[in-house]
């Protein structure tokens, strides 16, 4: 019964995660920012949740390899996972240790401020 529970978790968060996909997130600019505290609490709570939640990178790297290059996929998809997830709780302690002080700045385009910001689907695979 309890692993029940553990896979319907899974499964429900699974289907979360690439559903929530679609979804556009546009951070809000440094000067937007009401003050230096909601700044600070964005980068500090955004640090916290990537050293979390920096091992989903290794599932979206195969899910979005397996997808694009389904050829490549078993040998590019770990290799670009545990990369992404080395440079998430790099950019997470980078982030907890400035005191959320650089807040709203995006990471990079290659690496959205979150896991679920990033495309677990490609849109078309290499014989597209």
């Amino acid at each position: 019964m309890k692993m029940l529970g553990i896979v319907l978790a899974m499964v429900l968060l699974a289907t979360g995660l690439v559903s929530g996909q679609d979804e556009t997130y546009t951070p809000v600019k440094r000067e937007d920012a009401r003050s230096l505290g909601e700044t600070m609490r964005y980068g500090l709570g955004r640090g916290f949740v990537n050293l979390c939640t920096c091992w989903l990178e290794i599932p979206r790297n195969l899910s979005y390899e397996a997808t694009a290059r389904p050829i490549s996929s078993p040998l590019l998809g770990p290799i670009m996972g545990a990369s992404y997830t080395a440079m998430r709780a790099v950019y997470g302690v980078v982030d907890l240790l400035s005191g959320g002080y650089t807040g709203y700045y995006s990471y990079s385009d290659i690496l959205p401020d979150y896991p679920w910001e990033a495309k677990w689907v490609a849109d078309s695979t290499q014989f597209d």
